[in-house]
């Protein structure tokens, strides 16, 4: 269970111009550290120091802070959990992250505000980050709403698709013609000028669909974020995500699913089923890169308190030198040009916001393994499961 140590305890006396620190993380000794460093800087009441993160959420709704310094050595799913309560609504609170850096980029794509790197934090550089998270989130009172900033990104990209779609009709029509005269002519001056214009054009037309799937990516960032976790039926919503994949590559095999189905997990629909989908097609189109004519697989397994998505392809697998970033935005294994490097970001910002987690793994036979994890529905718990859990898990499960 998770502890709380040096809470400041409710006082009418308290300056109410202090900045309120709460400090949560995996008990370590990095966390004393960062809670001694908050301790004694000016200007700063160290509200508390909770270790282990289970109730980190109930701490701060019950007195909220002005900020939560997040501190921790590595990734893991309590941890994400933990940043996501307390960053998004209802709470709402500025997060300070405070690790190494593989988990900076995935911080802020959860709600952290800022980061600091583990290694090497000095007082001056805490005081300064916790200072201007405060200051941002008095400036950000008058801005717009998460629930706005999403019909913002979804007109601009609705507005950018508009004129697009003409540019790219034009741009294939004159594509078209230039092909017909180039089939029609038989000067030599002609048919090179006629080429090289024709290879413009390719490559501006291969820019404009870029643009496009660029546009349809951030549309779908913005509806990640106003994603709401609740039981979800996977069997449906996995027929719904192979249609589509269907829809998309007609000649290829079907992907082919096995294990527990029907079953439930504590999800948003449309994070759920806009991850594996993403994940699918990232496999289909390893598939197609290395000439294998295998469906991809995706394994269903409902045990140990968790439900895992394992999606194996059987492709040319992750470059090594990237494997522990392709979950970081426009990092691809494919050549320039080939791959925005959006697609596995997208599924780990869907999970992460559902409550789950995705991790990549490149087993010995080859290709790669994606695997999708989420908690159970709250129903779909056994008694026998429930007793299973250990008393933090079943603390994270009761508050979802």
């Amino acid at each position: 269970m998770s502890s709380i140590q040096g809470a400041a305890p409710s006082s009418p006396t308290r300056d109410p111009l202090s900045t309120r620190v709460l400090v949560v993380g995996p008990e370590s000794p990095s966390l004393q550290e960062i809670a001694g460093l908050v301790e004694g800087l000016d200007d700063m009441e160290l509200l508390g120091v909770v270790s282990g993160m289970s109730n980190a959420v109930d701490v701060a709704e019950d007195d909220p802070p002005s900020v939560v310094v997040v501190v921790t050595d590595g990734e893991g799913r309590r941890l994400w959990r933990t940043v996501m309560g307390l960053a998004r609504p209802p709470l709402h609170l500025p997060v300070l992250l405070v690790g190494p850096e593989s988990v900076r980029t995935t911080g802020f794509l959860i709600g952290a505000e800022d980061w600091l790197p583990i290694e090497a934090v000095t007082p001056e550089q805490l005081q300064r980050t916790v200072g201007n998270a405060v200051i941002r989130r008095r400036i950000a009172g008058g801005l717009p709403t998460q629930g706005h900033l999403h019909g913002l990104v979804t007109g601009m990209a609705h507005e950018v698709n508009n004129p697009l779609t003409v540019i790219i009709a034009d741009l294939e029509d004159v594509c078209e013609r230039l092909e017909e005269q180039q089939e029609e002519s038989d000067d030599p001056v002609l048919l090179e000028e006629l080429a090289d214009i024709s290879e413009m054009l390719a490559d501006d037309l291969v820019a404009a669909h870029r643009i496009k799937t660029l546009a349809r990516a951030l549309q779908d960032l913005a509806r990640l974020a106003d994603t709401v976790p609740s039981a979800l039926h996977t069997g449906p919503a996995l027929r719904r995500v192979f249609a589509r994949v269907d829809a998309r590559y007609p000649e290829g095999p079907s992907p082919r699913v096995s294990g527990d189905v029907e079953t439930a997990v504590h999800a948003a629909v449309h994070g759920f089923e806009e991850a594996l989908y993403q994940v699918v097609v990232n496999a289909m189109q390893a598939h197609a890169e290395a000439g294998v004519d295998l469906p991809v697989r995706v394994e269903v397994d409902a045990s140990d308190g968790l439900v895992e998505f394992t999606v194996r392809d059987h492709g040319a697998g992750i470059p090594r030198d990237i494997v522990d970033k392709v979950l970081s935005p426009f990092k691809s294994g494919r050549p320039p040009g080939e791959g925005l490097g959006l697609g596995l970001t997208l599924a780990a910002l869907a999970l992460r916001r559902a409550g789950g987690d995705v991790a990549v793994r490149q087993p010995p036979s080859g290709g790669t393994e994606v695997i999708l994890a989420f908690l159970p529905a709250r129903a779909a718990l056994s008694p026998l499961v429930e007793m299973d859990l250990d008393d933090e898990d079943d603390d994270t499960l009761a508050a979802r």
